[in-house]
């Protein structure tokens, strides 16, 4: 799916993908974004930490690596974590084992890697590709590969 958005509507992208999650049988949920620097990557998991009432002031790992956030458990929400993690600043893919996220993937964790090409990141279950527009800076294309429920 492909979309051209402002940057504002952006929430509503993370209100789809809140719904998507909903539906996942397995226990983590892995979502790619992709993106240059500044194309909303952050923005993006902002809204959907929102969406998932996470009540924590989310903001760029990009210095610590991974901010883990607490998700409440309201009946709609069946994972206990939004991991975020930035990668841009590894040099070699095995510098991101120090994560451990082969581990996490066994919890019910929502994990989103920013750069996740820099990283020997764990397999997907959706892409989000967010461009931004030349033209406009408050525009974006933004691209969603959903891997569960085709």
């Amino acid at each position: 799916m492909y979309i051209d958005i402002v940057l504002d509507d952006m929430r509503a992208v993370a209100k789809d993908v809140a719904s998507i999650l909903t539906n996942h049988r397995g226990s983590s949920f892995v979502i790619h974004l992709i993106g240059d620097m500044g194309a909303g990557k952050t923005t993006f998991t902002k809204f959907l930490a929102s969406e998932l009432k996470v009540n924590d002031d989310v903001q760029s790992p990009t210095f610590t690596l991974m901010r883990e956030y607490d998700i409440p458990q309201d009946g709609y929400n069946k994972y206990e974590k939004m991991l975020h993690v930035d990668a841009y600043r590894f040099d070699h893919p095995d510098e991101g084992k120090v994560l451990m996220l082969s581990k996490r993937l066994k919890d019910k964790n929502i994990i989103l890697i920013e750069w996740p090409m820099k990283m020997s990141a764990p397999k997907y279950d959706m892409i989000v590709k967010i461009e931004k527009h030349k033209e406009d800076e408050n525009k974006r294309s933004v691209f969603i590969k959903n891997r569960i429920g085709r």
